[in-house]
């Protein structure tokens, strides 16, 4: 993994293990840099990996001396949970284990891995701040628009706008707007714009 700025005083190491090509690589790698520290380590797991590979790299990677220090191990879904489970047992140091893994998630957890905070209140806090939120946005019904205008000023452009509307059936007019503009607004690139998009 590219190496961002020294840990200074962390005494938690962090780790994600998510489905996907380059997945948790590139979690990891907005965050350290996000942080401007080399937090997260990362291991893919390609989504045709089967549940033996996916162990073994992961025993592998607690096994390095380098990493053997209490973990925080955020997962996406699905098995890595169950084998980080079965390793916490022979590891001989604790792991936190933090599921439905996101890049905030991630960010809140290594800011306070910086400012010393344990991991047991980590994990403890990130669900709490990092609660999912769902909106419904809705397309609205734009109405069709005629435009009305004349050379000879806006007041023609007005008559002109009456005269359709009176004749229009209202059942048309619930879906359509009849507008006038002074010619040399329309001409002009800004009021272009803003005509085109009434609504």
């Amino acid at each position: 993994m590219e190496k961002h700025v020294k840990q200074n005083n962390i005494t938690t190491h962090g780790l994600i293990l998510a489905h996907g090509y380059a997945t948790a690589s590139s979690i990891a790698n907005v965050v350290n840099r996000l942080l401007k520290n080399n937090i997260f380590d990362a291991i893919d797991m390609p989504i045709n990996s089967d549940t033996k590979e996916m162990a073994e790299k992961i025993e592998y990677y607690f096994r390095n001396d380098e990493h053997r220090k209490d973990t925080l191990v955020f997962i996406d879904m699905g098995s890595p949970a169950d084998i980080v489970r079965k390793l916490e047992m022979k590891l001989g140091f604790t792991v936190g284990l933090i599921d439905n893994v996101s890049t905030l998630m991630v960010v809140d957890a290594g800011e306070k891995m910086t400012h010393g905070i344990s991991l047991e209140q980590i994990v403890k806090k990130i669900p709490d701040h990092c609660i999912p939120s769902g909106k419904m946005l809705y397309q609205k019904n734009k109405k069709d628009l005629i435009i009305t205008t004349c050379l000879t000023g806006i007041g023609t452009a007005k008559q002109i706008q009456k005269l359709l509307i009176e004749s229009l059936p209202q059942s048309m007019l619930s879906n359509l707007s009849v507008k006038s503009f002074e010619y040399d607004a329309l001409i002009d690139s800004d009021q272009r714009v803003y005509t085109f998009w009434y609504w």
